[in-house]
């Protein structure tokens, strides 16, 4: 039984913030909050930094040897989430240094009112309408707020700003011109002139960060050991810190690359392991086919899972697969998984596949399109959709406690991924060495991701000395390996979390199965693993009894 003194903490907590963050809200399946978008004007800013120490102190006065289950692990989880916002705000205040996140709520506040389907199409209108009209607003404060970010962030900012440019002069302008009848031409009329002064602020806005906020731009992206090694604790709930993690990343480096050449050998006596890649690349879907060749590697896969039993389907859920819109593109180079909202009845998740842009030249885009071989389509379908991100969110997204919606560990669902595919291969979904040679080639990113994200937030590693990183050891295309950096720099902890989240899993399956002895199935164990939501595997550990 719940115990009702917590239970109204987890009820003040979960209103606030849906409240306070009114996109991500929306990205739940809560539509209170339909017609607003995040503020960041410098009262708010201090007023949400007070309530965040005050719920800090809050949950603090919780004894945790009184609480049980999942009252124990929300209470411990939230404590430590808290006490990171807390402390990275006041080093790294993110209104002053991140031009990308004013960029970021505002288009997928925009996108997610076109792409989902949970209303009528003039009930989001009117709610579209309201937040087109408090684009100018945000993007003022913005730049009021912005002092001083590090250079790579505003690079990024730039690119992202000109797809959201173009986003409304394409997708918002078709959805308006979609919304049909005489009733609605009032409607259509305030949703363009909103539009038009939208487009405008982001011109200025663009402007804004080339010719004053770029040339000012000096902050340094490194969050340095002390605050890494806090993420690792107080976000991810992991007992290592950032030197045990870049000794697992090289380890695990020096063991993929000798078992790229055991299996390299297996498919030719004469060519390297490099060597058969590059081969492989050449061999991928044309642009045109792209999206629709990686839909037929998510069906087959939802119907390996399916018919061999590996997890539990929930009900309702389905899977999208479509080209990435023109605003997310600068920063997706391959493909990218929009989450189920947990608190609508539709369990439906998109999943974005980048195509070429028009205008890009002939050898970009060949560049790009290697990044897509045929023989490694299926492991991303596999990571991305089924039995990976796709399945493991819509199974989480079940789950009764909403606190469990509101927080999530990388550590935890690219974990999940990063151990399917592996077994996967186990199972026989994928049999041709040429796709387990590519996987293997993918782990060994995974095992680069880890180095580079510890290195470059300790001052090991420049910007530029990533991206040849990645592309000599990981084999990644240099237009594509410089995308990957710039979102490591924002993102501190997050790439390490593929390579580190397998590890614990596997660990977890260890001990399970020793328990279980003969009567070991692995349907069950997936089934119970993911029952609990994407929480620290401290915590699913626990609740699993292990």
């Amino acid at each position: 039984m719940a115990d009702k003194a917590f239970n109204r903490f987890r009820n003040e907590f979960f209103d606030y913030f849906t409240a306070e963050f009114p996109t991500w809200a929306t990205w739940m399946g809560i539509h209170k909050y339909d017609g607003k978008l995040t503020r960041y004007d410098e009262a708010t800013v201090k007023a949400r930094n007070r309530r965040v120490k005050a719920m800090l102190k809050k949950v603090g006065k919780f004894d945790l040897r009184k609480l049980t289950g999942d009252d124990r692990v929300d209470a411990d989880y939230v404590t430590g989430h808290l006490k990171f916002w807390e402390m990275f705000e006041r080093r790294f205040p993110a209104h002053m240094r991140e031009p990308s996140m004013y960029v970021g709520d505002i288009l997928f506040g925009l996108y997610v009112l076109i792409e989902r389907d949970f209303a009528p199409k003039d009930k989001r209108a009117r709610s579209l309408l309201k937040r087109m009209r408090q684009v100018p607003t945000r993007l003022r404060e913005a730049m009021a707020n912005l002092d001083s970010p590090p250079k790579e962030f505003t690079e990024s900012a730039i690119l992202e700003a000109q797809g959201a440019l173009g986003f409304l002069k394409t997708t918002a302008r078709k959805f308006i011109s979609a919304i049909r009848g005489k009733d609605f031409a009032k409607l259509r009329e305030d949703l363009h002139g909103a539009t038009d002064r939208a487009e405008k602020a982001f011109e200025r806005f663009i402007k804004f960060l080339r010719e004053d906020l770029l040339p000012r731009s000096k902050g340094k992206f490194a969050v340095g050991k002390q605050m890494f090694n806090s993420a690792l604790k107080h976000q991810h709930h992991v007992d290592v810190d950032a030197e045990v993690l870049l000794k697992l990343g090289r380890k695990h480096f020096r063991e993929i690359k000798r078992e790229l050449a055991v299996v390299a050998r297996k498919i030719s006596r004469t060519k390297s392991w490099e060597r058969i890649v590059d081969e492989l690349k050449q061999d991928h879907p044309t642009n045109a086919k792209l999206v629709d060749f990686y839909a037929k590697e998510m069906k087959r896969a939802r119907d390996f899972v399916r018919a061999n039993k590996l997890v539990t389907f929930p009900r309702r859920e389905k899977l999208r697969v479509i080209e990435t819109p023109d605003f997310a593109a600068p920063i997706i180079p391959y493909a990218a998984y929009l989450p189920v909202a947990p608190f609508e009845d539709k369990k439906e998740g998109i999943f974005w596949v980048t195509k070429v842009a028009k205008g890009t030249s002939r050898a970009k885009a060949r560049e790009q399109l290697e990044g897509h071989p045929k023989a490694g389509i299926a492991v991303t379908a596999l990571h991305e959709g089924y039995p990976g991100h796709h399945l493991q969110l819509s199974v989480a997204s079940y789950h009764p406690d909403k606190m469990r919606h509101m927080m999530h560990t990388s550590v935890f669902a690219e974990g999940w991924a990063l151990y399917c595919e592996e077994m996967m291969w186990e199972q026989g979904f994928y049999h041709d060495l040429r796709s387990r040679l590519l996987q293997l080639k993918d782990a060994l990113w995974r095992a680069c991701r880890v180095i580079v994200d510890v290195s470059l937030h300790t001052g090991k590693m420049t910007f530029g000395q990533a991206v040849k990183y990645l592309v000599k050891e990981a084999k990644l295309e240099e237009v594509n390996a410089i995308t990957e950096v710039r979102r490591y720099c924002q993102t501190p902890t997050q790439p390490m979390s593929y390579l580190l989240g397998k590890k614990l899993m596997l660990e977890l399956l260890a001990d399970y199965k020793a328990r279980a002895g003969d009567k070991f199935k692995l349907r069950k164990f997936h089934n119970e693993l993911l029952a609990h939501g994407t929480i620290p595997v401290k915590y699913v550990r626990e609740l699993m009894g292990l």
